[in-house]
């Protein structure tokens, strides 16, 4: 399935404000010590990491495709 890079990008901006959300009136010491919440904002983190890859991955492949190294 092909994925448009403005869905990524989509994606990466509703992980990001997810993120946001979770740690809105937040602490560090929150962050620190509750588990779910460390959890929640590493998985928005994951999924915004993963999204890019995958960007770079289908750029490069295009690029070498095309014979544009």
């Amino acid at each position: 399935m092909f994925i448009d890079d403005s869905v990524r990008l989509l994606h990466m901006r509703e992980a990001a404000r997810e993120a946001l959300f979770f740690v809105k009136n937040c602490t560090r010491n929150d962050l620190d010590n509750n588990r779910m919440l460390t959890l929640s904002v590493a998985k928005c983190a994951e999924v915004i990491r993963q999204r890019l890859e995958l960007a770079k991955t289908v750029k490069m492949s295009y690029k070498t495709f095309l014979g544009h190294n």
